[in-house]
């Protein structure tokens, strides 16, 4: 499909992902929704992975008048301060990567209006990963009694599952496991649900943007390897 460029300014590609600006994002985020399915980077919840940080906060704010603090919640407010709530360490952000979620903690309990879902059941929690301003990984954990419902409803949404494979998953916070994963698939962007993630009562979703992704694991190896040679 050949995309006409934009007004005044075009949307450019780049290798990693597209380069835009949140001034920019409707425009691009309606070129994406046109695209063959192969080529489309992945959507979910209005949350579409290579979309910029500020069209990400100014999308889903929520600051109504009995809200102690508006969301979305994001470690680029205090970026030096570890943030297991968002599954972020402070050496992250020499890495260029931000971590945001539209649920505060307190939202994880039962009778908040704001408690994260995901396919109408509820979240552990559902966190958004940025690297360079851009959106590159959806992680969400959910309980294993509601793994039936979340993969149904991906099966309706990006159709059938390319895959079974074994995947290791490390969330760089000390969150590691290897297990057997469903998997979701296009150039652009890859679905792992693992319906086992590190205990038998937690599923685990990971939505990634492929190139994004490694981009942001280089740069962690980068600071991790810093340390080392610094010893």
């Amino acid at each position: 499909m050949k995309l006409e460029p934009l007004d005044p300014e075009p949307v450019v590609e780049s290798k990693g992902a597209v380069e835009l600006t949140a001034a920019k994002y409707p425009a691009w985020e309606k070129q994406q929704a046109a695209l063959p399915a192969l080529n489309r980077p992945f959507e979910i919840k209005g949350a579409r992975l290579g979309m910029p940080l500020e069209a990400f906060k100014t999308k889903f704010l929520r600051a109504g008048s009995g809200e102690p603090h508006p969301a979305p919640f994001t470690s680029d407010e205090n970026p030096q301060k570890d943030n297991p709530a968002l599954l972020y360490k402070a050496a992250f952000a020499k890495a260029g990567i931000v971590a945001a979620s539209v649920a505060s903690p307190e939202d994880v309990n039962p009778e908040s209006p704001n408690r994260p879902t995901i396919a109408g059941v509820p979240a552990r929690t559902f966190i958004y990963h940025f690297i360079d301003g851009k959106l590159y990984q959806m992680t969400i954990a959910f309980d294993r009694a509601n793994f039936p419902e979340v993969s149904e409803a991906l099966k309706t949404k990006f159709g059938a599952p390319t895959g079974l494979q074994f995947k290791k998953y490390d969330s760089n916070t000390g969150d590691r496991f290897d297990a057997q994963a469903t998997l979701w698939s296009n150039s652009l962007c890859e679905i792992t649900l693992f319906e086992f993630a590190g205990d038998r009562n937690r599923s685990l979703l990971q939505v990634i943007h492929k190139d994004l992704a490694k981009t942001a694991q280089d740069r962690l190896k980068e600071t991790s390897n810093t340390k080392l040679n610094d010893l």
